[in-house]
């Protein structure tokens, strides 16, 4: 399933103590429940959404009632769990093959969501934190973003053929009102061919015009590339566009 267990208990108790004691915290795929023993110890309630069904007997004994285990699909279960949800923070070692599509799900609940320690391959944890990317641009007007630590393979078992790494979501205080629907739709096209450039992707979004007239008042050239943007120009001229302006 992607999986790939933490293996180390030391590690396992750093990447927990960088989230701060509250009421609730989820975890998406448990594994064999190494972050878990931590998180029950600091948060009043866990609730654990693990999909391999042979592994709910045995964290389901291990921590028996310290924690609320459910066996369930995160893609396709996890809306109906977090919508019934107040106030949560979020923790897991991600499948590594799903975590781009579980990350932007999260992005739904931000609201909901005051912070969230993720672990990623180092090169999508990089495109989060450090690169203009489709997935660091979606996190940016919500979450400030920071890589706390890097793990080598044989952290895990089995272990990964590469390098992985742990960041810690805060939500901004004053996070963007937007339809993230359409923002998320807004990215994908502005990053396909990214060598392409940008002015004549959006001609067919907005009237030349007033296109021309975005570009003099945020001081973009009309040959500008994406890669030649950082994540709040990306982000502004979303609004700008779109006439979601704050």
């Amino acid at each position: 399933m992607g999986q790939h267990f933490l293996t180390n208990p030391e590690i396992a108790k750093k990447i927990v103590s960088f989230l701060k004691p509250d009421k609730l915290c989820v975890e998406i795929g448990a594994g064999e429940g190494i972050l878990t023993s931590y998180l029950v110890e600091k948060f009043s309630k866990v609730i654990v959404v693990e999909k391999d069904t042979d592994l709910i007997p045995f964290l389901k004994e291990k921590f028996k009632n310290r924690c609320e285990i459910i066996n369930g699909d995160i893609l396709k279960d996890g809306e109906k769990i977090f919508e019934k949800l107040e106030s949560f923070s979020v923790a897991s070692n991600l499948p590594y093959n799903i975590s781009s599509p579980i990350t932007i799900m999260l992005l739904r609940f931000q609201n909901k969501i005051p912070e969230m320690v993720l672990m990623y391959q180092k090169e999508v944890a990089d495109k989060i934190s450090k690169e203009v990317s489709l997935l660091g641009c979606a996190v940016y007007p919500f979450f400030n973003v920071k890589e706390v630590m890097t793990l080598k393979p044989g952290a895990f078992s089995p272990p990964p053929k590469i390098d992985s790494a742990v960041l810690h979501f805060e939500r901004k205080s004053n996070t963007e009102k937007i339809n993230i629907d359409k923002y998320l739709s807004f990215l994908k096209m502005v990053f396909q061919n990214r060598r392409k450039i940008l002015f004549k992707k959006l001609k067919g979004m907005v009237d030349e015009t007033r296109l021309e007239a975005i570009y003099s008042e945020m001081g973009l050239k009309k040959d500008v590339r994406i890669d030649g943007m950082d994540k709040h120009k990306i982000f502004e001229l979303y609004r700008e566009v779109k006439g979601e302006k704050a």
